[in-house]
């Protein structure tokens, strides 16, 4: 049983499956007088949703780079999986569904939804991808609150780190000589201002 890793979205309802398949060599075949064959790479194309159309192509470095994780998982020995909620995890879904959409290459609810109706219905499985889809809805609107909340406070903590960087403003510095004359124009001010005083208090002759 291949190892299950997790992974992205399949692209536009594809999902390639990466295999070894014997090719005969037939240079080596004819020098060596009986049939050499040599490992060659292949790539079986499966269109979400279809039991039947499967093209299969001989592997270069257009589909390496086109499916790099999923190139990279065959190379491990491992079996690349679209990242999702798992329809066999999902107490809605029966084995057989389970396994009826596993042979067309559909593991996920997020994968299921995007299953053309007519097939979904052939299946018996109409209502059920009707209920994933509200499932996945709600799932998406939890999501972008979680999302709003983090944006958020991300603008907050950048706030503070800026405030906290921020230069406290310094001090202002005086000189002595304008120390001086501030004093000298107080003692001017208030010698003026008792002068005044002085003149209020004189009676009138």
């Amino acid at each position: 049983m291949p190892k299950i890793v997790g992974g992205e979205h399949a692209v536009a309802g594809v999902i390639p499956r990466f295999f070894m398949n014997p090719v005969l060599n037939k240079p080596k075949s004819k020098a060596a007088g009986h049939a050499i064959y040599d490992d060659v790479e292949y790539v079986e194309v499966t269109i979400l949703g279809s039991r039947s159309t499967r093209p299969v192509y001989r592997v270069t470095d257009k589909y390496r780079n086109k499916w790099p994780k999923h190139y990279k998982a065959f190379r491990e020995g491992t079996e690349y999986i679209e990242e999702g909620y798992r329809l066999s995890e999902w107490s809605q879904m029966t084995p057989a569904g389970v396994e009826s959409l596993r042979q067309m290459g559909i593991h996920t609810m997020e994968q299921f939804i995007d299953l053309n109706e007519d097939t979904s219905k052939y299946l018996g499985l109409f209502q059920l991808r009707h209920e994933a889809r509200k499932i996945l809805a709600g799932q998406d609107e939890k999501q972008m609150a979680i999302d709003k909340l983090q944006e958020q406070n991300e603008m907050l903590v950048k706030r503070l780190e800026a405030l906290e960087k921020k230069p406290a403003k310094k001090k202002r510095e005086i000189s002595p000589e304008t120390k001086a004359k501030m004093a000298e124009g107080r003692a001017r001010a208030a010698a003026a201002k008792k002068q005044a005083q002085e003149v209020e208090k004189t009676p009138e002759e």
